[in-house]
């Protein structure tokens, strides 16, 4: 009898320990605050009889740009002083592609950033993803990075892009090996991105 008894109480010790593991397995789960969840996607979500919010340009737009997450770490971008008129628009097969996926959440968000838009510029910066690569990577995927390109006119931001680079048309599947515009932000989604 005093081992059946001695048994009973690891048996209910061990249940014990197991019961605190799974609620704590379970509060690891529990939905994050506000302020935990980034902010990755611009959305146009307005409450009923409000205004949207106006949308004040930073003193200092470069500064606020170069210290914004939104575009990450800026130091090292290429910066070239040129003038000029662009069309921006991301590429047609991308579109297309987006649109035939049949989650429509992954949708929403591959096109959520799909304006065509004209600009005036008279300075570009070219940031080139590299960074979370070590020396041999960077070596063999060279020119195959995600680059991110922002357009500025008076030191005030007009508009960026991103490119990623294609192997193929993903709707022919023709080759084609290069980079092709995938996401365009016109400045008022830019300078709500950065004031968040």
């Amino acid at each position: 009898m005093v081992e059946k008894k001695g048994c009973g109480f690891f048996v209910i010790m061990g249940a014990i320990f197991v019961l605190y593991l799974i609620s704590s397995f379970e509060k690891s789960f529990d939905k994050p605050s506000k302020k935990e969840i980034p902010q990755t996607f611009h959305t146009n979500t307005v409450v009923k009889n409000q205004q949207p919010k106006e949308i004040k340009p930073p003193l200092d737009e470069k500064d606020s740009i170069l210290r914004s997450k939104f575009f990450g770490d800026l130091s090292q971008a290429k910066k070239i002083k040129k003038s000029g008129k662009i069309i921006l628009m991301v590429w047609e097969p991308y579109i297309k592609y987006a649109q035939s996926l049949p989650n429509p959440s992954i949708k929403s968000a591959m096109l959520s950033h799909t304006n065509d838009i004209n600009i005036d510029y008279d300075e570009i910066w070219i940031k080139i993803f590299d960074d979370l690569f070590n020396a041999d990577e960077k070596k063999r995927f060279k020119g195959q990075f995600d680059i991110n390109t922002i357009y500025w006119k008076d030191n005030k931001i007009q508009a960026s892009t991103i490119e990623k680079y294609y192997v193929s048309n993903p709707i022919t599947g023709t080759k084609i090996g290069k980079h092709q515009i995938t996401g365009v932000w016109d400045r008022d989604s830019i300078l709500k991105e950065i004031s968040n």
